[in-house]
C-alpha cells in the first residue's frame, strides 16, 4: 500500500509539472542552469577539442580534424545562440531520460552524450562531433510512440560514437582534394562517392543503434520498421484528414464550394526511390536492413518511461508548431496544422488566435499583392492539406479581408475581454477599409437598407383581402429574381452577405464606422503615405528620437576571406564581435543612453529568464524582419508586453557588421595594361597590394508595443572594418536613438 501510495504521489507531481493551460499556451521554455555548451566562449570549445586530436594523427589529417573542430564548433555555438534551441524543459528531459535507458549500461559513452529540442517543424534530428544530440520538434510531433522516438536517438548516438560527423567531413576533403581513390574522379563521380560514403554511415548507424543500444532495451522491435514509415511521409503535416471548409466558414460566409479541390493530389512519396545521390539510403533498403535484425519473438512494449509524458510531449510539440509556422510566414501550413490540433484535441482558445493571426497576417500580404511569398503554389502541395491552399488561391481581396474581419470578430465574442482578439480584429477592420475602401453600403443588408427590406419583407407576407393573393406571374418572377440574386451573389460576390449577422451588433458597427471615420478624415496624401511606408527600404535621413533606454540584442558580427577555402575567419570573428559589443555599450556611455545589451555570448548559468527573454525578442525581430516592407502584425505581439515593463523600455535594437576581403580579380590585365602605361604602374603595384574589402552594417531599432521600425540602417563601405570606422558609424546610429528633435 506504502509503495502505491508513493507511486500516485509521484504522478501527481507529475501531472502537476507538466500541467497547461492550453488555451493560453505559452512558448516552451527552458529551464533550469543554462548549460557550458550556450555559456563556455566559442574559443574556449575550440582548443578543448583540437586537445583531443591523437597524437598519431599527422600531416594533412592533423590539419583537417584542426579544422573541423574550428568550424563545427562556430556552427553548433551559432545554432545553440539562435534562439531556437532549448534546454531543461519537458520534452528536453523525456528525451534524455530515454538516453539514460538506452545508455544505463554505459554510463561512460552517457556521460559525454546530452539532447537539446530544436525549435523546427522539420522532421529530424543530428548529432554533433562534441557529443551533441538535437532533436527537433518536427520529430516529436510525427513519431507514433516512444519506441519510435528511442530508436532515433539510439542511431543518433552512434553516430556520436563512431565520429560518423568527423570522418565525413575527412572524406569530404579527401575527395574535393583528388587524394587516394579520388585521384582522377570527375565531378560527378565526387558526388557519387561522397554519397555513397554518407549512406554507408546512416546504414551503420541503423544497425549499430539497433544492435549496441535498442535490442535489449526492452522496446518493441517493430518501432524501427514503423519509423521508417514516419520517415517516408514527414514532409507531410501530422496526419491526414480531410478539410472541411467549415473551419474557416463563419455565421455570414461560407466559402463557395468552386473555391473547393474535388480531390486532393495524391501523395507520391516512395520507399525504394532513387538515392544514388542522396545522403541518405531510400527507406525500401533501410527497413531491409532493419529486418534482418529483429526478434520474430518480439515481446518488447511502445512505452518504458510513460505514454502519458509522451502524449504530453507530442501535444506540446505540436501546438509550438503551429506558432513556427506564424513566425516563418507559412501560413497556410498554419491553418491545416492548427485544423488537425481542433480535430485531434477539441477547440481551445489558442487554435482561434492561431488562425486569425494566420488570416491577418494573409490579408496584408494579398493586399500589398505579395501573398504568393507566404503561401505556397496549390498545385506543388500533396494531400489533404492542399484544399487550404486552393482556397487561398481562390481568394481575391474583398473574399479574403471580410473573412478575416468576420473569423476575428466571431473569436473575439467568444472572448471579449481578449486585448490580443481586440488589436486582430481592429487590424483587420484597417486593412479592410484603408486597403480596399470598402464600407457598409458595399455590403448587403446594409443597416441603411433594413427598415425598407423589413417593409417590404412584411408586406409581401402580409395576408392580404380576399381574393387580393399576388398573381404567379409576378410571384414567379419575384421568386426567379432572388434564385438569380443569390447565384450571382455565390458565384461572384459571395462575401457581401458576411456582415449581415452583424449589423445589429453595436461593437461590429461601432469599430467598423470609426474605421471608416478615420479614413475619410485621413487626406488622400497620408492615405498613399500609409501604403508607401511599407514599401520603404531603408531610413536614410538623420531622426532625432529623443529616446533614453534601449535594449540591444546579441549582435553578430563575421570576419570573412573569399580568398580562403572556408571563406570564414573563425577565431577572428569572435574576436571583433566582442570589440564591437564593446563599442556599442561605451559610445552608449559616453551619450548617456542607458543601453542594456542581452547577449546569449555573455550570460551567467542562472539567468534562464534572460535566455529565455533573448529568445522571444529574436524570434520576434526575425519575423519582424520578415514583414520589411508590408505592416503585418508580428505573431508574437501578445508575448511582448511583459517583455517592455521587465526591461523599463519597448525599444529594442539588432546590429551587427560583416566585413569581406575580396580577392584581388583580373591580376594579369591590370599588370599588361600598367606595362604600356607605364605611368599608371606604380598606382597598379599599390593597388594590387593594398587589400580590397566590400562591408556591410546594419542597426535596427524597433519598438515592440506596435511593431515599428524607428531606424533602419544600413551602411556599405569599401574598407576593412576597421575600429574608427565602425566607430564612426555606431556613434551615428546610437546619437539617433539618444539626440531630442528641436
Amino acid at each position: 500500500m506504502k509503495l502505491k501510495a508513493a507511486l500516485l504521489i509521484c504522478l501527481g507531481i507529475s501531472l502537476q509539472a507538466y500541467a497547461q493551460d492550453w488555451n493560453y499556451y505559452k512558448p516552451i521554455q527552458s529551464e533550469g542552469i543554462i548549460p557550458s555548451d550556450f555559456t563556455e566562449a566559442y574559443t574556449n570549445k575550440y582548443e578543448r577539442e583540437r586537445e583531443h586530436i591523437g597524437a598519431d594523427v599527422k600531416g594533412k589529417d592533423r590539419k583537417r580534424q584542426d579544422n573541423f573542430h574550428l568550424r563545427s564548433e562556430y556552427f553548433v555555438d551559432e545554432l545553440l545562440m539562435g534562439g531556437d534551441v532549448i534546454f531543461g524543459d519537458t520534452i528536453s528531459d523525456y528525451c534524455n531520460r530515454i538516453l539514460d535507458h538506452l545508455l544505463k549500461d554505459d554510463p561512460g559513452l552517457r556521460h559525454k552524450l546530452r539532447i537539446y529540442v530544436v525549435k523546427s517543424p522539420d522532421v529530424n534530428a543530428y548529432a554533433t562531433g562534441n557529443g551533441i544530440i538535437f532533436i527537433n520538434l518536427g520529430l516529436i510531433a510525427q513519431v507514433e510512440n516512444e519506441a519510435q522516438l528511442a530508436y532515433v536517438i539510439a542511431h543518433e548516438v552512434i553516430h556520436y560514437k563512431n565520429e560518423h560527423v568527423l570522418n565525413q567531413y575527412i572524406e569530404e576533403e579527401k575527395i574535393k582534394d583528388g587524394e587516394d581513390l579520388y585521384r582522377k574522379s570527375n565531378r560527378a563521380e565526387q558526388v557519387h562517392a561522397l554519397s555513397t560514403y554518407s549512406k554507408s554511415q546512416e546504414l551503420e548507424a541503423d544497425a549499430d543503434g539497433f544492435r549496441l543500444f535498442f535490442k535489449n532495451s526492452g522496446y518493441t522491435h517493430r518501432a524501427p520498421v514503423y519509423v521508417m514509415d514516419v520517415l517516408q511521409y514527414s514532409y507531410l503535416p501530422f496526419d491526414e484528414i480531410p478539410f472541411d471548409s467549415t473551419f474557416l466558414s463563419t455565421e455570414g460566409m461560407k466559402l463557395p464550394s468552386s473555391y473547393l479541390l474535388k480531390n486532393t493530389a495524391p501523395i507520391t512519396a516512395e520507399a525504394d526511390y532513387d538515392d544514388s545521390e542522396s545522403s541518405h539510403p531510400n527507406i525500401k533498403t533501410r527497413k531491409l536492413e532493419i529486418l534482418k535484425r529483429l526478434n520474430p519473438k518480439d515481446t518488447g512494449v511502445a512505452y518504458l518511461i510513460s505514454k502519458h509524458i509522451f502524449d504530453h510531449c507530442q501535444r506540446l510539440a505540436r501546438y509550438e508548431i503551429s506558432r513556427l509556422y506564424l513566425i516563418s510566414g507559412r501560413y497556410g501550413q498554419a491553418i491545416y496544422h492548427t485544423f488537425l490540433l481542433e480535430q485531434k484535441y477539441g477547440t481551445d482558445r489558442y487554435q482561434k488566435l492561431t488562425v486569425a493571426k494566420a488570416l491577418n497576417a494573409a490579408t496584408v500580404y494579398r493586399n500589398n499583392g505579395v501573398l504568393y511569398k507566404m503561401i505556397t503554389e496549390w498545385k506543388e502541395v500533396e494531400g489533404e492539406s492542399q484544399q487550404v491552399f486552393h482556397i487561398f488561391d481562390e481568394f481575391d481581396r474583398e473574399d479574403l479581408n471580410t473573412l478575416t474581419v468576420a473569423y476575428t470578430y466571431e473569436a473575439y465574442k467568444n472572448y471579449p475581454n481578449d486585448i490580443a482578439f481586440k488589436k486582430l480584429f481592429n487590424k483587420s477592420f484597417h486593412e479592410l477599409v484603408f486597403e480596399n475602401d470598402l464600407k457598409p453600403n458595399d455590403y448587403k443588408s446594409a443597416p441603411q437598407d433594413t427598415i425598407k427590406h423589413d417593409l417590404f419583407s412584411l408586406l409581401d407576407s402580409a395576408d392580404l383581402p380576399s381574393g387580393g393573393r399576388r398573381s404567379s406571374k409576378i410571384s414567379n418572377i419575384q421568386r426567379k429574381k432572388k434564385e438569380q440574386e443569390t447565384m450571382e451573389l455565390s458565384e461572384e460576390d459571395y462575401y457581401k452577405t458576411a456582415f449581415t449577422p452583424y449589423w445589429s451588433d453595436s461593437l461590429f458597427m461601432t469599430t467598423f464606422e470609426d474605421a471608416v471615420d478615420e479614413y475619410n478624415n485621413t487626406s488622400y496624401r497620408d492615405r498613399k503615405g500609409y501604403k508607401s511606408r511599407r514599401k520603404r527600404k531603408k531610413y536614410d535621413v538623420n531622426y532625432s528620437l529623443g529616446i533614453d533606454s534601449i535594449v540591444i540584442i546579441s549582435p553578430d558580427y563575421a570576419k570573412l576571406d573569399e580568398r580562403q577555402k572556408d571563406g570564414i575567419k573563425y577565431l577572428t570573428t569572435a574576436e571583433k564581435l566582442d570589440e564591437y559589443k564593446a563599442e556599442l555599450m561605451d559610445i552608449s556611455d559616453d551619450i548617456n543612453l542607458n543601453s542594456q545589451m542581452l547577449d546569449y555570448k555573455n550570460i551567467e548559468s542562472s539567468d534562464v529568464d534572460v535566455f529565455n527573454d533573448l529568445s522571444l525578442m529574436k524570434n520576434w525581430i526575425d519575423e519582424r524582419l520578415m514583414h520589411e516592407n508590408v505592416d503585418a502584425l508580428v505573431s508574437d505581439f501578445d508575448y511582448m508586453d511583459p517583455i517592455g515593463k521587465k526591461y523599463g523600455t519597448n525599444y529594442i535594437s539588432y546590429t551587427g557588421n560583416l566585413s569581406l576581403r575580396v580577392r584581388e580579380r583580373n591580376v594579369a590585365g591590370k599588370i599588361i595594361y600598367s606595362v604600356f602605361l607605364f605611368p599608371v604602374l606604380p598606382f597598379t603595384v599599390a593597388d594590387l597590394l593594398i587589400p580590397d574589402y566590400e562591408s556591410f552594417n546594419y542597426f535596427f531599432l524597433f519598438d515592440i508595443s506596435n511593431g515599428k521600425a524607428l531606424l533602419a540602417e544600413y551602411n556599405y563601405y569599401k574598407t576593412n572594418d576597421s575600429k574608427d570606422y565602425l566607430r564612426s558609424i555606431l556613434y551615428n546610429h546610437l546619437i539617433q536613438v539618444k539626440a531630442k528633435a528641436k
